[in-house]
């Protein structure tokens, strides 16, 4: 004889979601909540719960970009940013050739200056 008890869930279990993440330059790091995905863009990671996810997206080179995005039970929602080129900042070997280089110049031409008297 087999005797089974059905027992009833209160509340159903929330479908789970996809988030697509697609960027101008492929190859950006996914990190959600905080976490290292492991993937890069274009990526589709699925088994998210319904909510709110923050996102951070970092490729060498460019702007990291950060957002959040709401999920709904069952959704696909599309993530897609155009990544920012880094600005280069003047870095201190820069800014000492350039002295230099100034020093050189107001020497040269204090001693060409200097000759003609």
């Amino acid at each position: 004889m087999v005797c089974a008890t059905l027992l009833a869930k209160s509340e159903p279990e929330p479908e789970e979601g996809c988030i697509d993440f697609v960027t101008s330059v492929p190859g950006a790091k996914i990190y959600v909540d905080n976490v290292d995905t492991g993937k890069v863009t274009p990526s589709l990671i699925c088994g998210l719960s319904p909510g709110t996810y923050t996102y951070r997206l970092e490729l060498s080179g460019y702007v990291s970009v950060t957002g959040s995005v709401d999920l709904g039970a069952g959704q696909r929602v599309l993530v897609s940013i155009v990544l920012t080129p880094a600005k280069k900042g003047i870095g201190a070997g820069t800014i000492l050739g350039v002295t230099l280089l100034g020093i050189g110049i107001l020497g040269a031409v204090l001693f060409a200056t200097r000759e003609k008297r």
